[in-house]
């Protein structure tokens, strides 16, 4: 297709690395595979690299199973229906990939019905933390969609300006495993496309709950911190350049006296030449004015002969 770059995650590998996280617990007898969208390349290749860790750990792999994606009570009973026919309904000890965000929540009312399973979900949601959070979940999946979605602007605008690009066609922005829920701020943060993070604590990493602080002005208290300071810089710069120029002119008036004392007849300075005591030397400027004044006095001469 010619493209520069794919910016994401590899799926068969996530699928791959899902299917070890979840049986280094030592829990797992089976494993079985949520295929809400059959057909999409995507779940194929997500339940494909489940079924590759699982073999390569001794585990059998009960296949990949079908669901809906907008029914959860057939969604049940579609996994049921499967278990009862390929596992004599034994539900002991199965670990159960869910393939997605359509799944998060079928997944945790299967879960209910039949707590002897393990179940773990590509993607994130409110529900999934819900499940991380009273252990119904081991875990979930963050492939950094933001991410997927922000760099293509920034790398396409360096090729342009440079004609440079990255050399690896893949860019991997995932998978990210999400073990435990993320404190609100850090939710308020994503959900806002990270514009507010400022106030996440990033002390630590549990998922311990951090209020903001209180801000009456409407913006962020360090935003209006980092204004404060650019005003400051800036009233500081204006001070000193004004206390600068005070003083070059200082130095100019202090050496017209001393020509005034040493009798010579200083040239007339204009305002514009008192302020480019900023960035010329004295000399320079009354050089320049007694340059200018020799130049009329010729034009003038030369105004005055006869014809």
């Amino acid at each position: 297709m010619g493209l520069q770059h794919h910016l994401g995650m590899v799926e068969f590998n996530a699928g791959y690395l899902a299917g070890k996280l979840m049986f280094a617990s030592g829990q797992v007898q089976k494993a079985l595979c949520l295929d809400h969208a059959p057909g999409n390349i995507v779940l194929i290749d997500r339940c494909g690299g489940f079924e590759k860790a699982a073999e390569e750990m001794g585990i059998p792999y009960l296949g990949q199973v079908t669901v809906p994606d907008d029914n959860a009570n057939l969604y049940v009973d579609n996994v049921e229906t499967f278990i009862a026919d390929q596992n004599n309904n034994e539900w002991n000890d199965i670990g159960i990939l869910l393939g997605g965000t359509p799944q998060h929540i079928p997944g945790l009312l299967l879960k209910d019905k039949h707590p002897e399973i393990l179940i773990g979900s590509f993607d994130t949601s409110e529900e999934l933390y819900v499940g991380l959070n009273d252990g119904r979940m081991l875990f979930g999946m963050d492939q950094g969609p933001y991410l997927q979605g922000y760099l293509p602007i920034p790398l396409l605008a360096w090729q342009a300006q440079t004609e440079q690009n990255f050399v690896s066609h893949l860019i991997e922005t995932g998978p990210e495993f999400v073990t435990e829920s993320p404190s609100k701020a850090k939710v308020t943060c994503e959900q806002s496309h990270f514009k507010t993070c400022d106030w996440i604590d990033k002390s630590t990493s549990s998922g311990t709950d951090v209020v903001p602080s209180t801000n009456t002005s409407g913006g962020s208290s360090n935003d209006n911190t980092a204004l404060i300071i650019a005003l400051v810089v800036v009233a500081a710069i204006f001070v000193l350049a004004i206390g600068f120029l005070a003083y070059r002119m200082h130095l100019l008036k202090k050496y017209i006296h001393r020509l005034e004392e040493e009798g010579r007849s200083p040239p007339p300075l204009s305002r514009a030449d008192y302020v480019s005591s900023f960035y010329k030397s004295v000399n320079e400027i009354v050089g320049h004015t007694e340059k200018q004044d020799d130049d009329d006095e010729i034009v003038e001469a030369s105004t005055k002969q006869p014809c």
